[in-house]
């Protein structure tokens, strides 16, 4: 047992002590469905006022978004001829001129 977690253990499981020193731990079913209820849940925060669903509706097409920038990225890079150093830096050369 971890002794900065005892205030959880105490919280979450119930002990009992036999006289014959046999610890019997059951686990408190209200506190554990209590701290279930949130799990799944998680803070969105915005510099706008706007409701719950159009917060989401925002960060949900933000992931779509970058998914979509990053494949565009994905093809310009492999669309992109690479040379040996000599030849690149003499293309650039006479691009320059």
């Amino acid at each position: 047992m971890v002794p900065e977690h005892e205030n959880l253990y105490k919280k979450y499981f119930e002990t009992k002590t036999t006289p014959k020193r046999v610890t019997k731990v059951a686990i408190n079913e209200e506190a554990v469905m209590k701290a279930k209820r949130y799990h799944g849940f998680f803070a969105l925060l915005t510099n706008e006022a706007m409701d719950a669903i159009t917060a989401l509706e925002l960060y949900c097409n933000k992931d779509v978004l970058e998914k979509a920038f990053g494949n565009l990225k994905e093809a310009l890079t492999s669309a992109t001829f690479w040379f040996p150093l000599s030849k690149a830096l003499t293309a650039c050369f006479l691009w320059n001129l």
